[in-house]
């Protein structure tokens, strides 16, 4: 039988990663600044594993990032339901 200690909310709170909502030209400028310290879009994505069609891909706007890419800069796809529809 496992040991239960509480822990108190302050500390739980504290504990839980922090996250905001940014648009996917937010995310792609993360790219960019990436592929900037990288030096060339070939070697970002070497770094991160990634598909280099994708990731150019992306930065030309013809595609959104794909969740690879994204992963890549710390982010991630989610849905948000907007405070006045949560009642």
């Amino acid at each position: 039988m496992a040991l239960e200690i509480p822990i108190p909310e302050e500390d739980l709170e504290e504990a839980r990663p922090r996250a905001c909502v940014v648009s996917t030209e937010e995310v792609v400028a993360l790219v960019r600044d990436g592929v900037r310290e990288a030096g060339s879009q070939a070697e970002f994505a070497r770094r991160h594993r990634l598909n280099e069609g994708d990731l150019s891909s992306t930065l030309s706007g013809a595609r959104r990032p794909t969740a690879p890419v994204m992963a890549a800069v710390g982010a991630r796809r989610a849905i948000v339901i907007e405070e006045r529809a949560c009642g």
